[in-house]
């Protein structure tokens, strides 16, 4: 039985490392530590001259804080909701707010958004925002399954799912809003 406990212990520690590495290819270093400065700055407009593969209405939105703190200003800039970013699981749970998010991006990204509250739905709600953010473009290994956000068990991997979907709104045509990051150079 300890021998169990220990191999589980040994690849959560694993599984975490893999996550770390993941927020650092993502270049997460707005912050996630030390000061908690929640204010949303100006955004800035400046592009890359001659960079014709992104959203000519995209800009980088300038953010600082915790990367929950990050996402909650985000999606606040976008939908005028506020999120909670200590409790950022029971905000997006039911995965309304999710869906919202990514049709704020790609409009009818996710066709039905469900409104019941029986769990079956709330799951098939962010199982439709994880499929809207693979077809947009966000890579499989930076996005999460249902039950991750839902049980609340890897709430780490959300967190790189909604900086993937904000990076790769750099290359949503017709998006004009902030994105998170810089966009990666795709040549």
């Amino acid at each position: 039985m300890a021998d169990m406990m220990e191999q589980a212990l040994q690849e959560q520690a694993a599984l975490e490392r893999e996550m770390d590495q993941q927020m650092a290819s993502l270049d997460m270093g707005q912050g996630s530590g030390g000061g908690h400065d929640s204010d949303v700055q100006s955004p800035s407009t400046s592009r890359t001259a001659g960079d014709k593969s992104t959203s000519a209405g995209a800009f980088e939105g300038n953010y600082t804080g915790s990367e929950e703190e990050i996402i909650c200003m985000w999606i606040k800039e976008l939908l005028g909701k506020e999120l909670d970013p200590a409790n950022l699981q029971e905000g997006l749970k039911n995965g309304q707010t999710l869906c919202e998010l990514v049709n704020r991006i790609k409009p009818r990204a996710v066709r039905k958004v469900n409104s019941s509250e029986m769990p079956f739905a709330q799951r098939e709600n962010i199982q439709s925002f994880c499929d809207a953010i693979r077809a947009l473009g966000v890579k499989d290994i930076n996005n999460f399954v249902a039950d991750d956000l839902f049980e609340g068990k890897r709430m780490k991997q959300v967190v790189i799912a909604i900086f993937a979907l904000g990076k790769q709104a750099w290359f949503v045509p017709d998006y004009a809003g902030p994105a998170l990051g810089k966009p990666e150079n795709t040549s």
